[in-house]
């Protein structure tokens, strides 16, 4: 299991927020609707294609899954690494060995970087293995973003362009949607329009930010 770096949320100045729910189902929305309210966002899938064109990772990468997987620009083409690693369980745990560490070190910088602004009113935990690293027990409260499998299967089909079996192994490679959702304190719906989400979202922080600062008193008490 990924060991995500230490973060004490009773230590930092405002409430740490893991996001989850399945491939597809507008995780990366939501977490910028709570940007939009002032939070900041520690995208995990930003860092791993990050750590994809760090030259140290590229190398590793390369060395371990051949030349094929670069393209003609001599980058790493993450559509042909996926069919490789999501296809065998093995290779993707090698995969996630060479990753992983570049993602939770990023991370780590977030974490001291915000600490020294009080004005932030969450931060956002938008991990696609949030609970398979374990990351969920740092954060204060999870949010499941809900959406139907066919909402799901058509966005990543518009805009990844993969097939139902490839989000289909995908899926099988997280956690099951049924354990996120256990875990999960608040519950966000991403099956209607935009501003009904937004919505949902606002309320969620307003909850999040005011039982944190009761129960640590931090800032008084939140009308």
């Amino acid at each position: 299991m990924i060991q995500p770096p230490s973060i004490t949320p009773a230590l930092n100045p405002w409430p740490v927020v893991g996001i989850v729910g399945g491939i597809g189902s507008g995780k990366s929305l939501v977490a910028q609707m709570f940007a939009d309210l002032g939070c900041r966002v520690v995208s995990s899938d930003e860092a791993a294609h990050a750590a994809l064109r760090d030259a140290k990772v590229k190398s590793q990468v390369i060395a371990l899954f051949g030349p094929a997987i670069v393209d003609d620009r001599h980058e790493i083409d993450r559509r042909r690494l996926g069919v490789l690693v999501f296809s065998d369980k093995q290779r993707l745990e090698k995969l996630n060995a060479v990753v992983h560490p570049y993602v939770a070190e990023y991370r780590r910088r977030c974490m001291k970087e915000y600490q020294l602004d009080r004005n932030i009113k969450a931060v956002i935990m938008d991990s696609p293995l949030l609970v398979e690293s374990g990351l969920h027990h740092q954060c204060d409260s999870v949010v499941y973003v809900l959406c139907g499998n066919e909402g799901r299967f058509s966005r990543v089909q518009k805009t990844r362009g993969w097939s139902v079996e490839e989000w289909k192994k995908r899926e099988l490679a997280q956690c099951p949607l049924d354990k996120k959702l256990e875990i999960s304190d608040y519950v966000v719906s991403n099956e209607g329009d935009m501003p009904h989400a937004a919505e949902q979202v606002n309320w969620v922080l307003t909850c999040i930010t005011r039982d944190f600062q009761r129960s640590h008193g931090l800032r008084g008490m939140v009308n």
